[in-house]
């Protein structure tokens, strides 16, 4: 009898080719779910799931070609005979599946090596990127805590602080970190590892001061940045007059642990005042002075001056008291013969007392620099990096003195030395900028505006070195997005900022000139008139821009040092007032 013929649908049914497939999905689900929880936890690549999921698909129409071919209908009469070849039909189908498997096993695990590797390999380069290389002998002093139950005594522990940095930094051939970038650390939570990284130094100094009466208790504990392990610790409770003995024993224990030698040197803290009181009064005075405010300023020469009538052999509060009055003509409107006259009687006070004292040789180099006496200046500026070759201030002065190539290194020293202060980093992108290397000139001033936000001299900067490029609608932008809380600020960002813009609109040009006609009479401070001049300049109205220049650079002389080779006055080279000006304020190397 001929077997009637079945549709192919039909023949898929006696094959179990539905039951198949569906097994094999349901297999397949189960397989994916476990391959994406356990894998990872192996180990292995998120791609091993895709690779699994590969191979499964790969394998759907293997297995149903198979099922067809060796899945025979049970049929009655049939039955006997497949029962009698299902002993060959199992061995076949296991020696296939368990070929199909090992051959994907294979790939999959050379495919997962690969990418394991890769990966690693990738982390050893991000780890290698992410590893830093400190100056090996670089060190930097963080704000001792305040122990002492008394919010007002931050001044003390503050003080402290930064006579061991200037103690440390007259140790030989160690780098140490300037006050002004490590004060926005106090109390830190950062890491020892993020703090090196921030400072670029390869060791920290960290500490707590406590206070109560004549007592004193400090502890010192020097950090390795990179490792984040203790190199030295030490506690120590004395008395309150014994606190630069205290400054002299942790400054030598860290040059002992880090391995420096002291040269001749037996003690590196000297007892500059035999008067706590006196020590008192100067250590409030410097928390006032470095907040550098008029108001601020007064305060601190208050307390110098109350320092140095307890102890009248006081040579370092002479120093700062001098300091402080050479100061005062950038924040007030007293001139700079004024301030000079008055600070010249303490210097030579303080270095009848002490030949050695480096702050009065650093402010003595100050006022030579606004008498223009060039070469007295650079004497005593050379004389005060000798004994303290880690006051970046000190190296930007020098660097005022000497021509752009060798001042560029010089203010490269300085922000090694004070990373995180904005006014540095300013300095360092006005070199690169009258080098003519504007790239990194924006990089040095795009780093001061993220220093101090509301500072606009960065955002300033940065726009005229966009209009020197002939991008002005980069200018605009710039100064549209930047804010500021300061009234007079504000109006000299829109002004400056309608300057660029008429260059781009012709006719705005008659606006932006009666805006900053109108700011010109109402400003006497160096800083606006020197952007306002700027922003003549951009206009082309070179004659208001000399008048303002003539201005500022009389009242504040020594901002006018570098007159010549200032970028902003590129095209008033030609015109004989600036050229005589450029005679009488300009320094000659």
């Amino acid at each position: 009898m001929t077997e009637q013929p079945t549709s192919f649908l039909a023949r898929l049914k006696k094959h179990h080719i539905y039951r198949v497939a569906t097994i094999y999905a349901i297999a397949s689900w189960v397989l994916i779910q476990l391959s994406n929880g356990l894998l990872p936890d192996f180990g292995l690549p998120r791609s091993s799931v895709v690779i699994v999921i590969a191979v499964i698909a790969l394998g759907f129409p293997v297995v149903l070609v198979l099922a067809w071919m060796l899945i025979r209908p049970v049929d009655p009469e049939k039955l006997a005979r497949w029962q009698r070849r299902r002993w060959r039909i199992g061995p076949i189908l296991s020696l296939i599946v368990i070929s199909f498997a090992a051959f994907w096993i294979i790939i999959i695990w050379g495919k997962i090596s690969a990418e394991t590797a890769a990966s690693a390999a990738k982390t050893t380069v991000s780890q290698e990127v992410a590893a830093f290389h400190p100056p090996p002998h670089s060190i930097a002093v963080l704000p001792f805590q305040n122990l002492s139950n008394n919010p007002k005594q931050q001044y003390f522990s503050d003080g402290i602080t930064q006579e061991l940095t200037n103690a440390l930094g007259q140790i030989p051939g160690l780098q140490v970190i300037a006050w002004q970038s490590v004060a926005s650390f106090s109390n830190t939570t950062l890491s020892a590892n993020t703090i090196g990284k921030e400072l670029d130094v390869a060791y920290m100094l960290v500490g707590s001061v406590m206070r109560a009466g004549d007592s004193l208790r400090v502890y010192a504990e020097l950090v390795n940045t990179s490792t984040g392990y203790q190199i030295w610790s030490d506690k120590y409770d004395r008395s309150i007059k014994d606190i630069f003995a205290v400054q002299d024993e942790i400054s030598k224990a860290i040059a002992s642990s880090m391995q420096l030698e002291l040269g001749e040197s037996t003690h590196l803290v000297s007892a500059a005042t035999t008067s706590t009181d006196a020590h008192d009064a100067y250590l409030k005075g410097m928390e006032y002075f470095n907040l550098r405010t008029k108001a601020n300023l007064y305060r601190a020469i208050k307390y110098f001056q109350k320092a140095v009538e307890l102890d009248k052999n006081y040579s370092e509060a002479y120093a700062q008291l001098a300091s402080a009055y050479t100061v005062l003509p950038e924040v007030t409107s007293m001139s700079y013969e004024e301030a000079n006259a008055k600070a010249m009687p303490l210097i030579r006070k303080s270095l009848e007392i002490n030949p050695n004292q480096p702050k009065a040789h650093a402010v003595l180099a100050n006022i030579y620099i606004t008498e223009h006496k060039t070469e007295a200046a650079k004497a005593e500026l050379l004389k005060t990096l000798a004994l303290d070759p880690n006051d970046a201030a000190v190296h930007t002065y020098y660097a005022f003195l000497l021509p752009l190539k060798e001042a560029l290194g010089q203010y490269q020293i300085a922000a090694t030395l004070d990373p995180e202060y904005w006014a540095v980093q300013m300095n360092l992108g006005a070199a690169y900028a009258e080098l003519g290397h504007f790239a990194q000139a924006i990089k040095a001033y795009q780093a001061a505006q993220h220093l101090s936000p509301e500072n606009i001299e960065a955002p300033l900067e940065i726009a005229f070195l966009n209009h020197l490029q002939s991008k002005d609608k980069e200018s605009v932008r710039i100064l549209t997005s930047v804010t500021t809380s300061n009234r007079d600020d504000s109006e000299v960002l829109d002004a400056s900022r309608l300057s660029y813009a008429a260059l781009l609109d012709p006719k705005l040009r008659s606006q932006a000139l009666n805006n900053l006609d109108k700011l010109t009479g109402s400003k006497n401070g160096g800083f606006n008139q020197y952007y306002l001049a700027t922003a003549y300049i951009v206009l082309g109205d070179d004659a208001k821009a000399i008048q303002l220049i003539r201005n500022f650079c009389g009242n504040t002389p020594d901002s006018c040092n570098d007159i010549a080779v200032d970028p902003h006055y590129l095209s008033l080279h030609a015109n004989k007032e600036f050229q005589r000006l450029v005679a009488r304020y300009g320094l000659k190397h």
